[in-house]
Parts: structure tokens; C-alpha cells; sequence
């Protein structure tokens, strides 16, 4: 109590000549709205996260039968040092669910492996048999904090349906689609009738090895 009661200060009796900083207040500007996303492009990212994994099923299919899996969420830190996209994240969720040999996020984990051409990595995804091996091969890379090129768009998604069983719907896509803010760019906010303002989002349209 009495370490807050020395650090107390009296508005009133501060000197104005003792307060050198000036601020600059702008009355448009929301504290509270997201900044804007990376611009759409092709980004080196530092990969991390993937430390949180939930279970899921699917729906139960015309023969009543339904599939296992395992949920996490990363992020790819962008790698753009002197511009201001530098440490901006693109943030993405991944499962375990495979369909005709084809699942995200064992192709994620082929690029952070070297890519498709590359023999080892080609060995590794090959040797994976169940969905738990699969999710600990790729929680292992994320560790590793891997850097790998990423390509973003811009998107403002609204979710159309309820918090119980939600629908989320495109409302637009490409960051060249977005209003301009009247100096050379785009405004991230949308307002999207019924839904209210929708800020845009990074989304991952494909990855690539760091090499390419």
C-alpha cells in the first residue's frame, strides 16, 4: 500500500513545462479494429505453434460410419525485414483427415520436409501409417520452427448460420477486391449486411519449400 501510495500522481499540480512528448491524436482511428493483414503476395514465414491438439469426428456418411482426427492451430510469422509487413502472422488450422491420398496437413509437412522433389521428404510422408503418427511428425516440425514461403489472399468470411452450428460464407476475396482507403491501399473492414463489419483475413492459399 505504500509503494502505491509514493507512485501516486496529482494531475493538477504537474507541471506542463516538465512534459516534453507531444501526441498526435487522429478522432477516425479505432484502437480496437484489427490491423490490416499481409498484403496478398508470397512470404517467407517462420512456422511455430501446433502445441494444442484436440480430437474430432466427422459426420456419419450414407453408411453411418464416421472418421477420427486430430485438430491444432499454427501461425508463419512473415519474414520481410524494412517493410511493414515484417512479423505480420498468417494464422491456420490443420487436421488429420485424409481423402484420396490427399491431406493438408501432410502436404504442409512434405514442404517444410524439402518438397515433393526431394527423396527424403517423399520417404517420410510415405512412412506415415495412422493419424496419431502423422500429427506427431508434424507437431515435431513445427517445433523445429521451420521457415517456408507461403502464398496469402485477403478474405472477409461472416458466418451466415449460428455459434451452435455455424455456416461461414466468402463475402469477398483478393485484397484487390476491398474498398480503397483513399491513399494507395485497401481498407481490411467490410460491412457485410446482416453480419455488421467483417475485418479480412490472411488466408494460406499454398505452400512451398523455402528454396523454391
Amino acid at each position: 500500500m505504500a509503494d502505491d501510495l509514493a507512485t501516486r500522481v496529482n494531475l493538477d499540480d504537474i507541471d506542463a513545462s516538465r512534459v516534453e512528448e507531444q501526441v498526435i491524436l487522429n478522432p477516425d482511428a479505432n484502437p480496437m479494429e484489427a490491423p490490416p493483414p499481409v498484403d496478398d503476395g508470397t512470404w517467407r514465414v517462420k512456422l511455430v505453434g501446433a502445441d494444442d491438439w484436440t480430437p474430432g469426428e466427422t459426420k456419419k456418411n450414407k453408411n453411418g460410419e464416421t472418421r477420427e482426427y486430430l485438430k491444432t492451430k499454427f501461425s508463419g510469422i512473415v519474414i520481410a525485414e524494412g517493410t511493414p509487413n515484417n512479423n505480420k502472422r498468417v494464422f491456420v488450422n490443420v487436421n488429420t483427415l485424409s481423402f484420396d491420398g490427399k491431406s493438408e496437413m501432410a502436404y504442409i509437412l512434405l514442404q517444410i520436409l524439402g518438397g515433393k522433389n526431394n527423396p527424403q521428404a517423399r520417404q517420410a510422408i510415405e512412412g506415415i501409417k495412422t493419424y496419431v503418427d502423422l500429427a506427431r511428425a508434424f507437431r515435431t516440425a513445427i517445433a523445429g520452427e521451420p521457415i517456408i514461403k507461403v502464398k496469402t489472399k485477403w478474405t472477409a468470411r461472416y458466418n451466415a448460420g449460428t455459434r451452435e452450428e455455424p455456416d461461414y460464407k466468402c463475402h469477398i476475396s483478393g485484397q484487390a477486391s476491398f474498398p480503397s482507403n483513399g491513399s494507395g491501399g485497401r481498407l481490411n473492414i467490410v460491412s457485410v449486411k446482416g453480419a455488421g463489419d467483417v475485418s479480412a483475413q490472411a488466408e494460406v492459399t499454398e505452400y512451398f519449400p523455402d528454396g523454391n
